[in-house]
């Protein structure tokens, strides 16, 4: 098999997975700041652009593709993947 057909294949069969990993970081994190406000503010401030769990929500996509690439691929998928 070619390294063009691995490839394409490894896509399409994550996408699902990327998009149910990349949503499910996002709004856990929204929820938390739902259910329990007070806790969260007091651990890690007021909400703002800076706020950790913010930054952590921005980078949900990037995060869900690396543990993607690295169950599926391994640290060599990875190094191609960077």
């Amino acid at each position: 098999m070619s390294s063009r057909a691995v490839s394409r294949d490894l896509g399409t069969a994550a996408l699902l997975p990327f998009f149910a990993l990349t949503i499910a970081i996002t709004w856990s994190l929204f929820a938390l700041f739902i259910v329990a406000p007070g806790p969260v503010e007091r651990l890690f401030g007021p909400s703002s652009g800076s706020h950790p769990l913010f930054i952590l929500a921005v980078y949900a996509p990037a995060i869900s593709a690396f543990l993607l690439v690295l169950r599926r691929a391994g640290p060599g998928g990875m190094v191609r993947f960077l």
